[in-house]
């Protein structure tokens, strides 16, 4: 029975993968359309009101970065889905977790403001590099995060938290929310893609985050306790020496 479930699993990550790779390039011409847009209307807006020149190009370069950020993203999915395993093995590295974490909450920047969330960091000094892939992990910790900041309440708490687990090796990643925690009756489904609670969820954001964390050998978990919130914590291998 194990066997089957496990050949399952097999096959539905096969699955999200090659959806992945389809998405990922359907998204990425959709970024370049979104560039031309964005940078004409800034032009327009620019010409209409010269005074405001400086506030026009912050926040043009600001949305452009982001969607150059995003538009790479999912290239890197591709790509990577479409590798061989060795290609895979020889593309990872020291990957610093900390810069990681700062591009997720950029990217949330405008959600975490609309709905007051409070963020807290703890971030170890002198912590190791992760041996990875930095767009991937982006997206996995984009998964986590704006599903804390999805399940908090208006002016909630989030905690991220990094340290080094030196005897075993790892990186320690923590995500901390004071939201409405995980029933029980659900938790045991939350990793598997397709399982949503949300009305327009797509059940992919964690699964995704899953596999992400087991192509780079690492592991996820979580903690939860219903009306006081959750936890999910992710270990990744540390880069050694000569690859950081």
């Amino acid at each position: 029975m194990r066997e089957k479930d496990e050949l399952v699993q097999k096959a539905n990550y096969e699955a999200m993968g090659l959806m992945a790779f389809e998405l990922s390039h359907t998204v990425a011409n959709f970024f370049q359309g979104i560039v031309g847009k964005i940078s004409y209307l800034f032009l327009v807006l620019e010409q209409s009101f010269p005074k405001a020149h400086e506030a026009v190009k912050e926040q043009q370069e600001s949305i452009l970065s982001l969607i150059v950020d995003l538009g790479r993203i999912a290239g890197e999915i591709g790509a990577y889905q479409g590798s061989t395993e060795e290609t895979r093995q020889n593309e990872l590295k020291a990957v610093d977790m900390a810069d990681v974490l700062e591009s997720v909450l950029f990217i949330c920047s405008t959600k975490i403001r609309v709905w007051e969330t409070n963020i807290e960091k703890s971030f170890e000094a002198n912590i190791s590099k992760v041996l990875g892939n930095a767009n991937l992990l982006k997206l996995m910790f984009l998964n986590i995060i704006r599903n804390a900041i999805e399940g908090v309440p208006h002016r909630g708490n989030i905690r991220l938290e990094i340290s080094n687990q030196q005897a075993i090796g790892r990186i320690k990643v923590r995500i901390t929310d004071d939201g409405c925690g995980i029933p029980d009756e659900i938790a045991e489904r939350i990793f598997e893609d397709g399982f949503t609670t949300k009305d327009e969820g797509t059940g992919l954001g964690l699964a995704t985050a899953k596999l992400i964390t087991e192509l780079h050998n690492g592991s996820i978990e979580f903690e939860s306790e219903v009306g006081k919130g959750t936890s999910f914590i992710v270990y990744l291998p540390k880069a050694n020496d000569e690859e950081e």
